[in-house]
């Protein structure tokens, strides 16, 4: 597997032009969901997403029974984002089996047939392992940006509190065991 990732490690992000799809993943956690989604939309507001694909389920999680997605959706229709570019994907909240739901509509949507770029928004902590099992399973032909949220907890602030803390040490324990079966950091 090579060097042990630090916790420093996994705050990671890619130089975003623009793409041609933001794939928005959800979260348990409101604030962090809602970190998430303030971050989609201001890039969709700036030109540089024309297209979101908002993904996650967290229906038995969640006091209302609504997905992830459908509440993202529900943001973005507030925020005057057009029906028009929002797409949901709310099969799992579960990462691999939610990037395996991504590709199989990759396969079979014509929607997603001219997309070559992809803008992947999570949290700063979640962006790098979100990164690593969409690279794995979306198609190769797909140049992905990890885009992390601007707030939340951040690779300047992850130190400064045991939440921070505990959430980088969980991240590189879910990372570790995701090379450990196959996939890569590359």
């Amino acid at each position: 597997m090579g060097k042990r990732l630090a916790p420093k490690d996994i705050f990671v992000a890619d130089e975003l032009g623009s793409a041609d799809l933001g794939i928005v993943i959800g979260a348990a956690d409101e604030a962090d969901l809602s970190h998430r989604m303030v971050e989609a939309v201001r890039l969709h507001r700036a030109g540089k997403l024309p297209l979101l694909l908002l993904c996650g389920d967290g229906r038995d999680r969640h006091s209302s029974g609504v997905s992830e997605a459908e509440r993202m959706r529900l943001y973005c229709e507030q925020q005057g984002v057009p029906a028009s570019a929002v797409l949901c994907e709310d099969s799992s909240s579960e990462l691999t089996r939610l990037a395996k739901a991504v590709n199989r509509r990759f396969a079979s949507e014509s929607v997603f047939s001219g997309v070559a770029t992809i803008a992947l928004i999570s949290s700063a902590w979640h962006v790098l392992r979100a990164g690593i099992v969409m690279k794995k399973h979306l198609p190769k032909r797909v140049r992905i940006c990890r885009h992390p949220a601007a707030d939340g907890v951040t690779a300047a602030n992850w130190s400064l509190s045991d939440r921070g803390r505990a959430i980088a040490d969980n991240e590189l324990r879910l990372i570790d065991k995701l090379l450990s079966s196959g996939y890569s950091v590359k």
